[in-house]
């Protein structure tokens, strides 16, 4: 969404408050997370020839629903029912730790009480099979969540400064522009290292470095807290959005073809500001298809994307463990037929969803029990 584009003042000012689930976000959310564990499961089980033909591009245009998932984080906050900033500090405390508690049971539960996890896994991950280093490194590797985690933290904080869609929209811009000056900053001090590493890191001790993944998070705050002001007017809103959506993204794209490095930064964790515009920008238009289209898509479908959406962190984190755990005796980059890939994306969704029945029946249970 560009920043020059206004929206429509309304008529009559309203008081922000907070609004039930879109079933339009729920849709693109809910999307979003099944492709990650669509793109997880072939990352993991094809094999890097089939990954390098055709399979590849399909892998790397599905690869940016992770944008899209962090631009709908963004958007949930100014909406959600918990306003209290403590609330929102201690979810992303919460998110935190939940990253730390999935990279023990996806990489130190396999590698050391299962003994199943490969060898050449390690090996494509920068590691010595049998290294003791291996432990810390596993333990502290920095993905989504820890990403969802700080980028919670930051919008809390820019909430309590009442900041609103355009201190975020700025803030967003910022971030995407100093992103490429602050990539590989190290102290030499190990835990100040590895701080900077959440926030800038140019390896990959953390995926999801902060800068410049924070901006799509900002951008949804925007997206969000324009809703909270003209959601009453939803056909004039939804059609600001889809237009400065398609500005964001049509600029993002003459950016990145002028000055390719502007596009492409490092690599795909680490996407220049032409990337991070196309990027925001595209989701943005999402938004407003998605307002027009999902109305008309089978009330089946709508409900398990709205299920996808609501059990978001639960199902991402399970679904990494079900990748994990059977790495062993599946295998590593074996397979190459498209029918293989096709039930192993069945089968790692089976048993993610066989996973969270099964954890929110023993919850509903303790519960009961309390």
């Amino acid at each position: 969404m560009s920043a020059t584009l206004t929206p429509p003042v309304p008529a009559t000012a309203r008081p922000a408050v907070a609004r039930p689930r879109l079933p339009e976000i729920d849709a693109l959310r809910g999307l979003s997370v099944g492709m990650m564990i669509v793109v997880h499961t072939l990352l993991y089980f094809a094999t890097a020839e089939t990954q390098r033909r055709g399979l590849g591009h399909v892998i790397l245009v599905l690869g940016k629903a992770t944008a899209t998932f962090v631009v709908c984080l963004g958007i949930s906050f100014p909406l959600s029912r918990r306003r209290a900033t403590g609330a929102a500090l201690r979810r992303g405390l919460r998110l935190l730790a939940y990253g730390y508690a999935l990279n023990f049971a996806k990489f130190i539960v396999p590698l050391y009480v299962f003994r199943t996890l490969p060898a050449a896994l390690l090996i494509e991950l920068g590691l010595r099979p049998g290294d003791p280093a291996n432990l810390p490194f596993l333990l502290l590797l920095g993905d989504i969540l820890h990403l969802a985690g700080l980028s919670t933290i930051v919008l809390a904080g820019l909430r309590y400064l009442r900041g609103g869609r355009l201190a975020a929209l700025g803030l967003a811009a910022a971030v995407a522009l100093a992103a490429p000056l602050l990539w590989g900053l190290r102290p030499a001090d190990p835990a100040a290292a590895y701080c900077s590493d959440l926030l800038w890191g140019a390896t990959y001790t953390v995926f999801f470095p902060l800068f410049p993944w924070l901006a799509y998070a900002l951008v949804g705050y925007a997206l969000g807290a324009a809703y909270q002001r003209w959601g009453s007017q939803p056909r004039t809103f939804y059609a600001w959005v889809g237009g400065g959506g398609l500005l964001a993204l049509g600029l993002g794209l003459l950016l990145g073809r002028a000055y390719p490095t502007a596009w492409q930064g490092v690599d795909f964790y680490r996407t220049g500001p032409a990337g991070v515009l196309a990027l925001s920008g595209l989701t943005s238009l999402l938004v407003a298809v998605f307002r027009m289209v999902a109305r008309h898509w089978p009330a089946g479908l709508l409900r398990g994307l709205t299920f996808l959406s609501r059990h978001v962190t639960s199902l991402y984190a399970l679904s990494w463990v079900a990748i994990y755990w059977n790495l062993g005796w599946l295998g590593f980059l074996r397979y190459a037929q498209g029918w293989q890939l096709t039930l192993l994306v069945a089968y790692i969704f089976g048993l993610t969803l066989l996973a969270h029945w099964l954890y929110r029946r023993l919850a509903a249970r303790l519960s009961e029990a309390g």
